[in-house]
């Protein structure tokens, strides 16, 4: 596999006869100065305006307006 997630691991050490729980994994691995980040997603939207609506959210994002509503 390229990507491991802790329960992956704690099945495969477990298929070698190493018995360990993925929160137990985690907490190994952060001792050893290891650390673990989950495997995201992404999906695409299927709105045909996407591009310029997350443009525009951007845009007001760097720029948000004077008398903005917080």
């Amino acid at each position: 596999m390229t990507r491991w997630s802790l329960p992956r691991l704690s099945a495969h050490l477990e298929r070698e006869g190493i018995e360990v729980s993925p929160r137990h994994l985690g907490t190994v691995l952060a001792e050893a100065g290891l650390s673990f980040q989950r495997t995201r997603t992404w999906k695409a939207s299927p709105d045909p305006d996407y591009e310029e609506k997350a443009a525009r959210i951007l845009a007001l994002c760097e720029a948000p307006p004077r008398k903005a509503r917080s």
